[in-house]
């Protein structure tokens, strides 16, 4: 392909869905989740916490796997919301559709649950530059989950 090509693809590229696909494996990343959570506590996990979602992806396929789940999707950016409300969240059908949430707020202040579950995958937390701002983040993280 052209160097001219290529610069068109790339100003035309879809970010959010060339994310999903090459980064973002949400079967894998909910197997693991709910293989960890029932081998401590003996059952399945219902409430998932989603932080730095970006497009949601992980909470609409949480939904899917069972009636019982929930999630909260948490992110900053309305971009990455709005796009996952638009392709992610509006391929589930109504009653998956009520059980997940998408929330814009800074996940240091964002309030839902309690959850089962908290998640921030993909490095996300690496924003958090001092030691500092990661324990309050892990502790934040941590005050949202159940018993």
């Amino acid at each position: 392909m052209a160097k001219k090509q290529r610069r068109r693809a790339a100003a035309t590229a879809d970010k959010y869905a060339l994310y999903q696909e090459s980064v973002q494996d949400t079967e894998s990343d909910i197997a693991l989740a709910e293989r960890v959570f029932k081998q401590e506590y003996g059952r399945p996990p219902r409430l998932l916490r989603e932080d730095f979602s970006g497009t949601s992806l992980m909470a609409c396929d949480w939904v899917t796997r069972h009636a019982d789940n929930h999630a909260w999707a948490i992110d900053l950016d309305p971009e990455p919301l709005a796009w996952g409300r638009e392709r992610n969240l509006a391929k589930l059908d109504a009653g998956q559709a009520k059980r997940v949430e998408l929330v814009q707020a800074d996940v240091m202040e964002a309030e839902c649950g309690p959850v089962d579950v908290c998640v921030a995958f993909n490095f996300s937390y690496f924003l958090f530059k001092t030691r500092e701002h990661l324990l309050g983040y892990l502790k934040k993280a941590r005050s949202t989950l159940r018993e």
